[in-house]
């Protein structure tokens, strides 16, 4: 796993398609890809970033490109909820991921943008 000069943190090379760019500064996350269990220790470690940092009134989750999302990403998402002494908006989820937020019910916790 690596993290870049953003924050940009992914999986090992035969990780999947997932990618998590944050500029925890700025209250900013952007999911991008497959947000499923091979990208669980990237996701650990955003966790762990968010509760150290307290800077931004606000996070905000982009989740435009995210393909597809599991469990593991509905339980980063009720985490960082839990987690963050600030709001927690999720920007832009297509209708597959909104289906997902609706069904898992995620979606009464959080603050959606279409």
């Amino acid at each position: 796993m690596s993290q870049g000069a953003l924050g940009q943190v992914t999986p090992p090379d035969d990780g999947p398609a997932g990618t998590i760019t944050t500029d925890l500064d700025a209250g900013e996350i952007t999911l991008r890809g497959e947000i499923d269990a091979a990208l669980e220790a990237a996701l650990v470690t955003v966790l762990s970033d968010v509760a150290a940092r307290r800077a931004a009134p606000q996070l905000r989750v982009d989740v435009r490109e995210v393909s597809f999302i599991d469990s593991t990403g509905i339980k980063f998402l009720a985490l960082l909820t839990q987690r963050s002494a600030h709001p927690v908006v999720l920007l832009h989820p297509s209708s597959q991921v909104r289906f997902v937020l609706d069904t898992t019910r995620i979606s009464e916790i959080l603050t959606i943008v279409d």
